[in-house]
């Protein structure tokens, strides 16, 4: 069986050889020797979760492995560097103990990291649920990516639909419906000499030139209409009631389609309506001609093709803008051409095209306008300027050739009767128009005064009575439009509506009271009305926040009594929502969810009157919050967190204090099995710790404070509890040794031999008087520290009889060389050259200088350890 050590050599090694295949994934550092401690990065296809919600490509990932006290019988702690979209990562761990408990391989726990990223998954208890349900709407688009070896070539991967953002950028170009010039004033559309420049050709290439220059009597059928066909007696207000209607309708549509609050009718149904409520602003205008208000709308839905009919709609709008354009084009080259009658029939004909069109009001009063100049222009000068359009091709002619017919007398009296007559006709058809056109206007301004009145807009209203008032005011003979007209004003005017609104008042429940107020409590009601109907239909999420819509309504307003009479309801939908979400949570064990959902719960209970149900909430809460702290201590357990596993679990220990019937006889087992582990490998971590940084001490006491742990809970472990003992125990003694090993090499590097002589002295003695000295790794230390310890003591014993002839060189050379006496001894030197049987032959050397001259000295002595004596050696 190999040891540790070689066990994290060999995968190492193993790592290194299967990485330098897949390109994709490398190594970015290791720590300690061997490696316990791997940063890998992978460049593979996945997913990330922004801090704004999104969901985007990432190609760039980092992860940690740790290999743990105990690797590889307990999994490597694996944990992102680096956030990863995934349902079986979280910010803190990545779920491989299912994976090792099948393959306990370092290498190939590398690769599967890998294959996690580019989308494989557990189909089971998922450590991100968010990830988890985003992961199987998008089934299709599995895998992202694939881990790749170096020799084989790119798979093409599977595109994700257009929903799914890629890693590059892309922009989607909108359509862009209206004109490239969209505020267009009066001065933009002339009719006269400008024609021809304007407006610009967006009729498919057609150009003025194509257009005809003469207009058929038939084409032109439609006049100015300035009378209600249909009038509807004032008194009876029915276009104001129906107003009021239809804008209640409007609101209550709006309200519910702001909450999301559609009739009970299927999600098929409920995507059509909000489909067509998008089409809501754009039919009608276009049912209306106003089409480019219509066009303007279109073009702000930056999503055409969620809006049903878009293609038909836009087309419409097309073909009613080139209608609109071809007949305006028309009536100014009949204006040019001095046909104003028809170019203002031509100009009304747009009107019921598009009656938005740009400048057309402008237009036609301009056309009003030059008619009226012309009727007061003599006639002599009107037939005047229909002789001069030939210019000066007038031809001379000559006196001679004058007829008598020229020179008759001239009919004086019947010309001036006929000018007469022009004139008179002249007039009245000037006074004609006049009163048509202020019969118009005050027609206009009393139906503008009606649409304001329905809107409330009761001094707007006002202001455009006086307008008509004063437009009738200047009609001659229309007398009896007049007549009719007024009646319609004043109906309008002496009406008890508009005299409280002028005063900002409005009927509300059947008295006047502040318009405002009014207003708020309208739109109160509704929204009030629009959750009660959800809350008959049993959609309490939909209740609760439809019933906020309201209170947030009434508290922004003011309105007190309404706020009060909310509140209760709203307390009770909400405690019955989080009681159905906790029940929910609990079936599916979404335990954390469940606990904060009951507590949520315990808080609104204050409101209850029945005791029973309050404890009940409580118990549940307690129970909830039992599992919660248990499976999240699961989840760190497995990520070796040993500390935030035992805070989970003490927190769960306080909870079953005070709700002992919170768990099970079984999970409390589990409970107290799990917290003994956490405790332990805790324990054994921070002796790890300690060992690798050289703090022998702590590392002996945190060894020891495990082995008292283990004989405290000897019961519950049962009979492999010696084994774990005998285990650390056995740990202790190597780090007993490791410490005089470490001692030992110290002194070794001082030359300090009979310091490191006792060292190792002390690690044979340990390992001799320790009961695993049969132990085949400590029986190997054993030998080599014996090996060790022999000879450090020859070298001790060379060095004691050399360190003794130094202490006595002097008096060495002096017995036998006695000439020395007066002489100096420089460079003395002691060399260790031989044993010999038992004996230890010792070479001394110096140099004798006497009278100024050296003489190079030495001798040979030779030490005898069984007479314990010095002697000068004979031999070589």
């Amino acid at each position: 069986m190999p040891t540790v050590a070689q066990q994290l050599i060999a995968d190492f090694d193993q790592v290194r050889k299967t990485l330098a295949l897949y390109p994709d994934i490398s190594i970015i550092q290791t720590t300690g020797e061997p490696p316990d401690h791997y940063e890998i990065e992978y460049h593979l296809k996945g997913y990330k979760k922004n801090p704004d919600g999104t969901i985007s490509p990432e190609n760039q990932h980092r992860i940690l492995i740790d290999l743990p006290f105990g690797y590889p019988h307990f999994p490597p702690s694996v944990k992102p560097l680096t956030p990863v979209f995934h349902p079986d990562i979280d910010p803190d761990a990545v779920r491989i103990a299912d994976f090792w408990q099948e393959t306990p391989s370092l290498a190939e726990l590398v690769l599967h990291i890998g294959k996690m990223i580019c989308g494989t998954y557990s189909p089971e208890n998922p450590f991100n649920q968010e990830a988890f349900d985003w992961y199987e709407e998008r089934r299709d688009w599995l895998p992202f990516d694939s881990v790749k070896t170096a020799i084989i070539s790119d798979d093409s991967l599977k595109t994700p639909p257009d929903d799914m953002p890629e890693a590059a950028d892309t922009t989607k170009e909108s359509v862009q419906l209206s004109p490239a010039k969209e505020a267009i004033t009066e001065d933009d559309i002339p009719l006269a000499s400008e024609a021809e420049k304007w407006p610009p050709d967006i009729t498919a290439g057609q150009t003025t030139d194509e257009l005809p220059t003469t207009l058929a009597e038939e084409e032109i059928q439609l006049g100015l209409n300035l009378e209600d066909e249909n009038p509807v007696p004032p008194e009876n207000q029915t276009d104001e009631i129906e107003e009021h209607k239809k804008q209640a309708r409007d609101l209550d549509e709006d309200v519910f389609a702001a909450l999301g609050l559609d009739d009970e009718s299927s999600p098929g149904e409920s995507a059509e309506k909000e489909k067509k409520g998008r089409l809501r602003p754009v039919r009608p205008l276009i049912e209306q001609k106003e089409i480019f208000r219509a066009q303007r709308i279109l073009a702000d839905i930056h999503d055409p093709a969620s809006v049903p009919d878009f293609e038909e709609l836009e087309r419409d709008i097309a073909e009613a803008t080139r209608e609109a354009t071809r007949l305006y084009k028309k009536a100014g080259l009949l204006k040019q051409q001095g046909q104003l009658e028809k170019a203002g029939l031509l100009l009304d004909q747009v009107a019921n095209v598009a009656i938005d069109y740009p400048g057309l009001e402008s237009a036609r009063n301009r056309i009003r306008e030059d008619i009226m100049v012309r009727l007061n222009e003599p006639a002599e000068s009107a037939a005047g300027r229909k002789k001069t359009t030939a210019g000066k091709r007038v031809s001379r002619i000559s006196q001679k050739k004058v007829s008598a017919k020229a020179r008759r007398k001239i009919p004086y009296k019947q010309i001036l009767a006929a000018a007469v007559l022009i004139g008179f006709v002249a007039g009245g058809a000037r006074l004609y128009f006049n009163d048509s056109a202020n019969l118009e206007k005050a027609a206009t301004s009393w139906q503008q005064a009606q649409k304001l009145s329905a809107r409330r807009q009761y001094k707007e209203a006002g202001k455009s009575l006086a307008a008509a008032q004063a437009a009738l005011g200047k009609i001659f003979f229309l007398r009896q439009s007049r007549t009719t007209m007024e009646q319609k004003i004043n109906a309008l005017a002496d009406s008890r509506d508009f005299k409280e609104g002028l005063k900002g008042r409005v009927q509300y429940n059947g008295q006047y009271i502040n318009a405002d107020l009014a207003q708020k409590l309208t739109r109160f009601n509704l929204l009030l009305a629009a959750a009660n109907k959800v809350v008959k239909a049993g959609k309490t999420p939909a209740a609760i926040k439809a019933m906020n819509t309201a209170l947030r309504f009434a508290e922004q307003n003011g309105l007190q009594e309404q706020m009060r009479k909310i509140r209760l309801t709203l307390s009770n939908l909400q405690l019955q929502e989080s009681l159905e979400q906790a029940k929910k949570a609990e079936e599916e064990k979404e335990w954390p969810q469940a606990a904060e959902t009951y507590r949520k719960a315990l808080e609104l209970s204050t409101s209850l009157s029945n005791a029973a149900d309050k404890s009940d909430i409580a118990s549940r809460f307690a129970a909830a919050s039992f599992h919660s702290e248990l499976d999240r201590s699961k989840t760190a357990f497995t990520a070796s967190e040993w500390q935030k596993t035992i805070e989970m679990l003490q927190r769960a220990e306080k909870i079953l204090q005070k709700n002992p019937q919170a768990a099970s006889a079984a999970e409390k087992k589990e409970l107290h099995s799990l917290l003994l582990n956490s405790q332990l490998f805790q324990i054994l971590s921070t002796a790890k710790k300690a060992y690798k940084k050289g703090d022998w001490d702590l590392a002996g006491q945190e060894y020891r404070q495990a082995i008292d742990l283990l004989q405290q809970n000897r019961d519950r472990l049962g009979a492999e509890t010696g084994n774990y003992i005998d285990q650390i125990k056995k740990t202790i003694l190597l780090t007993h040794i490791a410490r005089e090993q470490s001692k030992a090499s110290l002194t070794g590097k001082n030359e300090d031999i009979a310091a490191t002589l006792a060292h190792d002295q002390a690690i044979v003695n340990l390992i001799e008087k320790s009961r695993f000295n049969q132990d085949p790794a400590l029986k190997k230390i054993l030998a080599n520290t014996r090996q060790q310890v022999a000879t450090k003591k020859k070298q001790l014993e060379i060095k004691q009889k050399i360190d003794w002839l130094n202490a006595n060189f002097q008096k060495i050379f002096l017995a036998n060389y006695p000439s020395t006496r007066s002489s100096e001894l420089p460079y003395k030197k002691v060399t260790f050259l031989k044993k010999v049987g038992n004996k230890l032959i010792f070479k001394l050397s110096c140099v004798e200088i006497r009278q100024g001259r050296s003489f190079g000295l030495e001798l040979n002595y030779q030490y005898n350890p069984d007479t314990n004596s010095w002697s000068l050696y004979p031999g070589q």
